[in-house]
Parts: structure tokens; C-alpha cells; sequence
């Protein structure tokens, strides 16, 4: 009995798990959760990835469901329809009665405000997990920590060494073109007629595949700016990209308003929506790969296409067909440039 019970005890530590988030505070959990709540809206997906899919998690953000509604994943696992979502409100303010209910072993939360976003489940004895946001290392510790929590560090060392071979071979392709001759950007957070939210930042998923974000060149500052159609016509970049969570808007509302008739982006039909795809995220190396094909045609010969159905064949053990790969392409919104089906084939 007492030897059993030893080794019972050494056991279950052994399969304790320690590890520091993004706040610097280390968090340990007895063993790997199985009852996770992810408030910050694109995590959900990185953790179907690196778990396999949901059978863990327990709550996310509404707008996160909103997303996975619209998605492949949706299809491949429907009982995403039923999760919890009042475990977050507006702001990513959490409902610390709703996550007392679902009683999880760890939530995950955007870690800059934690007076608000996480004192008040930790007061209760709620254990979270804090995630900064901001640089691409940064994004690789999101995956780290999931890797760490959920027992699957082989899985994210995976999707790192995926991470490695894509950007050698973007290296690679952009080593012959001059900074200063390579593709100039605009990325299009939201568009609404005369005022056009935008990223301004130099994020990895845009300097990576080489491109340049005009918006950096003219000092604009913050993660999120506002600027105005005359400014757009004066930056008259040669790529415009248009986020994909903007769910209203598509190409078509920048190509169909007489107002930027005369944008090089429109005369050579060079404006794409981005696929339903997270660059934050281990889908990372897909977004890289399309960029640098919207950006330099001829120069990458990446095939998405083909990417896109290894990804999920590899993560949730899922064969996709064509026309889901054309759903997570955007191909429909893509319509107004005849290249991208050239691009993307479909």
C-alpha cells in the first residue's frame, strides 16, 4: 500500500507542468488542462491546433465564435456552436460569474490591463495565464504556453520548424530584390467611406515576405490608426490588403467607389482580402506564403493551396475539400482581380 501509494504521488508529479506568462508570473497546474477558457479572440484557434481540436475548451470570446462560424473549423467540429461565450464581454472584460460556472482550470487573457482583465478572476481564485501582444517572438510564446498547459510541446516544436523552413525559403526568394524596390502596402484593418482604419505598424507577417507598410514610412503611430481617402490617393501604395476580419467589406467596395479610380492598387487590380487565416498564430507560415505571393508574383512558387490541406490533414486529422480551400482564400471576395485564381488556382 505504502509503495503504491508512493508511486501514485510520483506520478502525479510527474506530470505537473510549470511555466512563466507573459506578465513574468509563473503558473503551475497539477496536470494538462482539460477545461480551458481563451478570452483573447484569436488563441481559440491556436488552441484547436496545437490540442487537436475542442475537446478542452470550455469558453471563448463572442467574437471569436462569430469567426469560427464562418470557417472551416466550424464544419469540421459543429460542437463549436455550443460553447460558452458569456465568459466575456465587451472590451475583453471578463464575466467572472460565467467563469466561476464553467469552473476551468486556467483562462488565458490579454495581460495589459490587469486591474480589470484579470484581477477580478484571480480575487476569486480563478487561475490565469497572461498573454502580451505586439512582436512575432511575442506570438511564439502564445504558442508556448498553449504547447506548455495543454501537455503538447511536441506539436508546437512542429509548428516552429514550419515557421523555420518558410522563412528560409522567403530569405531566399527576397534576397535579390532591393529594399527599396520592393512592394509597397496599405492593410486595411476596417473601411468605412471616408475613414479607413489601418495597421501601421511594421508587423512580421508584412516585413517577412517583404513588403512595405507605407504607413510605417510616413511615421504614423499606434497599433491602429485612422487615416482618410486623400491620404490613401497620396500614399497610393502598390498592394492593398484587406483584413478578413472586416466581414462587411471586400474589394469590391474600394474598386466600385469612384473616389480611388485612379489608386495604382485599383488600375492593376492589385487590392486582395486576406485569407481566413491568423498570422498571429501557427498558420503563421500560410499567411507569410500568401503575402509574398500578392507581392511578388513570379518570383515565389509557394502552393497555398496545397499547404492549407496539409495543415489541417496534420491538426485535426481533417481531408478538406476544394471548395473549403477556396473558402479560407477568400476566393470569392478575390473575384475582382483575375490574377488571384491564377495565383491560388481552384
Amino acid at each position: 500500500m505504502i509503495l503504491g501509494a508512493a508511486m501514485a504521488a510520483q506520478s502525479a508529479w510527474a506530470e505537473e507542468i510549470t511555466f512563466e506568462d507573459q506578465r513574468g508570473k509563473t503558473i503551475t497546474l497539477a496536470e494538462p488542462a482539460d477545461n480551458v477558457v481563451i478570452m483573447p479572440m484569436p488563441a481559440p484557434f491556436m488552441y484547436l491546433a496545437v490540442d487537436g481540436g475542442p475537446q478542452d475548451l470550455t469558453g471563448i470570446n463572442p467574437g471569436t465564435k462569430a469567426v469560427m462560424e464562418k470557417s472551416i473549423i466550424s464544419q469540421i467540429f459543429p460542437s463549436l456552436a455550443n460553447i460558452n461565450t458569456a465568459v466575456v464581454g465587451s472590451g475583453f472584460i471578463p464575466n467572472v460569474e460565467e467563469v466561476l460556472a464553467v469552473n476551468p482550470d486556467i483562462v488565458i487573457q490579454w495581460a495589459d490591463d490587469e486591474v480589470h482583465l484579470i484581477e477580478p478572476m484571480e480575487r476569486v481564485g480563478i487561475k490565469v495565464a497572461g498573454f502580451s501582444w505586439g512582436t512575432h517572438e511575442i506570438a511564439q510564446g502564445h504558442l508556448r504556453i498553449i504547447g506548455r498547459l495543454s501537455g503538447n510541446d511536441e506539436q508546437v516544436a512542429k509548428f516552429f520548424d514550419w515557421q523555420k523552413e518558410t522563412i528560409a525559403a522567403l530569405d531566399k526568394g527576397l534576397a535579390a530584390i532591393p529594399k527599396e524596390k520592393r512592394a509597397t502596402m496599405v492593410y486595411i484593418d476596417t473601411l468605412a467611406n471616408n475613414e479607413i482604419q489601418i495597421f501601421p505598424t511594421a508587423e512580421y507577417f508584412f516585413t517577412a515576405p517583404g513588403l512595405r507598410n507605407l504607413a510605417v514610412d510616413a511615421g504614423v503611430d499606434g497599433a491602429i490608426a485612422k487615416i482618410t481617402a486623400e491620404t490613401l490617393l497620396a500614399w497610393d501604395p502598390d498592394i492593398i490588403i484587406m483584413n478578413y476580419y472586416d466581414v462587411n467589406h471586400k474589394p469590391s467596395d474600394i474598386y466600385d467607389n469612384p473616389i480611388f479610380s485612379e489608386l495604382k492598387a485599383v488600375k492593376n487590380q492589385r487590392i486582395f482580402k486576406t485569407p481566413l487565416l491568423d498570422p498571429g498564430s501557427q498558420e503563421a507560415p500560410m499567411v507569410w506564403q500568401w503575402m509574398a505571393t500578392v507581392g511578388y508574383p513570379g518570383v515565389f512558387d509557394f502552393d497555398v493551396r496545397s499547404e492549407i490541406q496539409k495543415y489541417y490533414a496534420h491538426s485535426y486529422d481533417a481531408k478538406v475539400t476544394a471548395e473549403q480551400i477556396d473558402g479560407v482564400l477568400n476566393m470569392e471576395a478575390n473575384v475582382p482581380s483575375p490574377d488571384y485564381r491564377v495565383m491560388f488556382g481552384g
